[in-house]
């Protein structure tokens, strides 16, 4: 059924197809399990959470849901809408709290806990773990903020130049390296800086700091994830043994803490008052 393009009429009926309160649209797989997490987590247990496969089927679907007053959810990245102006504000549009679900999902507790396991570790080494793992992320995002800038003004402006993109493998000191290289990053700016003007890197400083969002929800979130592979794998090796932490593990492990903790998480306030929202309008 995933093929399919539903009317708003059928969209209207979709929960009595599936015998559910609420009907919500995603745009992946890995999106499913953190939406249901959330909607789980808030109370809201009879929702049905269907792929849209990727941004342009879920934008026709929130065009029903804007224009049409199509009875179901969008949930969907907030990517750098929120710097452009270009959130839908309808109820039933839903946004991550950060880029994506990725920076909901990733943090420091949930890696320490990553590499204490995979790392066969004593319990006494958490607090180190957990400090190490802080440390490495104030000094990441110390080095990248720069790259963050350039990375908002290039998305507000139009500017056709990828500065963070997905990984951070050209950034870093070797392949495997969870160390920025200071020369490969200078350079990089250097190269990419004269494609804006003083007041366009003005204005996204001004954008970022008018959010009151830290770097870490405001990065490219498989950005994010790509660099988190590497502190892991680095973590481990340095206490154990050489192992080879994929994308799939970090997000089962974090997502894991993410149901076990949602109660107290930072992003908590956010999906409750949004969903909240969301399924009030359909009552």
């Amino acid at each position: 059924m995933s093929g399919l393009r539903y009317s708003s009429a059928a969209l209207n009926v979709l929960n009595e197809f599936y015998d559910k309160e609420y009907v919500v649209y995603v745009e992946g797989e890995d999106d499913i399990v953190f939406w249901e997490s959330v909607f789980h987590n808030l109370g809201f247990k009879s929702v049905q959470v269907e792929q849209k496969f990727g941004s342009g089927q879920i934008d026709d679907y929130q065009d029903s849901v804007v224009n049409e007053n199509a009875k179901i959810i969008i949930c969907r990245d907030a990517d750098y809408l929120r710097f452009d102006g270009q959130e839908c504000k309808h109820p039933r549009v839903i946004y991550t709290a950060g880029h994506s679900i990725e920076n909901s999902i990733i943090d420091i507790g949930s890696l320490s806990k990553m590499v204490l396991h995979l790392g066969r570790c004593s319990r006494n080494e958490l607090n180190e773990i957990q400090e190490e793992l802080q440390d490495w992320l104030e000094n990441f995002f110390d080095e990248i903020e720069e790259l963050i800038e350039l990375e908002i003004a290039a998305n507000r402006f139009r500017k056709g130049v990828k500065i963070l993109g997905e990984n951070c493998a050209r950034f870093m000191k070797t392949p495997q390296s969870a160390e920025v290289c200071e020369e490969k990053l200078k350079l990089f700016i250097r190269e990419v800086k004269n494609k804006f003007n003083q007041d366009e890197i003005r204005q996204a400083k001004e954008l970022i700091r008018d959010s009151n969002m830290d770097s870490m929800d405001i990065v490219r979130g498989h950005f994010l994830l790509s660099a988190t592979i590497r502190v892991i794998n680095s973590q481990i090796k340095k206490r154990r043994k050489k192992v080879s932490v994929k994308a799939e593990d970090i997000f089962s492990s974090c997502m894991q803490n993410f149901e076990s903790h949602f109660s107290s998480h930072r992003h908590k306030e956010h999906y409750d008052s949004a969903v909240t929202e969301a399924t009030k309008s359909l009552a």
